[in-house]
């Protein structure tokens, strides 16, 4: 498991299992939000977002967590040897991301500020390890997962 894209709907989990997945395994982990947008939420130029990607895909080793649009995914596809798709019913991702919307509305911000701090840092090692722009924190919800792994040609 080398090159791994984890992708789905909303609320399903995604970054949560992503995170989890790169802390096991120690794969390098992209988020395709963090990439796409700077902090503030201003969208990265086209053409350098489309370079920081085709730079990560020509890696040995990757974690990427996100769709993006379909043109890149197809490429991010093509490179992928495992795929795991987050497919769970929809009213349980409206269920997650009406919790992490409560959440936020009642969340400490010196604890938000912590966290945004420890994403800056991972973000910052991304930038200089690949020239990535900044991105926006983007917030995760604790959730259990129930999605599928596949392996080319087998589920796992």
């Amino acid at each position: 498991m080398k090159k791994v894209t984890v992708f789905g709907n909303a609320g399903g989990g995604k970054s949560a299992l992503a995170q989890r997945l790169a802390a096991l395994t120690g794969l390098p982990l992209y988020v395709v939000d963090m990439m796409q947008f700077r902090p503030g939420g201003a969208k990265v130029p086209h053409d350098e977002f489309l370079q920081a990607h085709a730079d990560i895909l020509r890696r040995d080793e990757w974690i990427i967590d996100g769709f993006g649009n379909t043109a890149i995914a197809w490429e991010r596809l093509a490179a992928t040897v495992t795929l795991i798709h987050v497919d769970l019913p929809l009213f349980i991702h409206f269920r997650w991301i009406t919790k992490r919307l409560i959440k936020g509305l009642f969340a400490d911000p010196a604890r938000l500020a912590r966290k945004q701090s420890a994403m800056e840092q991972l973000r910052a090692k991304l930038s200089g390890a690949l020239a990535l722009p900044p991105a926006p924190h983007t917030r995760v919800p604790a959730a259990r997962h129930g999605g599928s792994l596949h392996r080319r040609g087998r589920t796992t």
